[in-house]
């Protein structure tokens, strides 16, 4: 997963079809914890929003970890 968001945005859908994950999220989290830089956009399509994350490859900072 770690290796995916370093070239590439991944959604939820995309998690679970390429590596078989049901909880994107959590495991954004647990990447979070270890110190990585994901950043999180709420995309909206229509009525229906999803969530897209990437790895920010600049310096940690919280303005851009998508939880602040």
């Amino acid at each position: 997963m770690l290796q995916w968001l370093q070239s590439k945005p991944l959604t939820a859908i995309e998690a679970l079809q390429h590596m078989g994950c049901f909880r994107l999220a959590a495991r954004v989290e647990e990447l979070r914890a270890m110190g990585h830089n994901i950043v999180t956009q709420n995309v909206s399509v229509g009525k229906k929003t999803y969530a897209k994350y990437w790895l920010h490859k600049g310096v940690n900072d919280e303005r851009f970890s998508g939880q602040g």
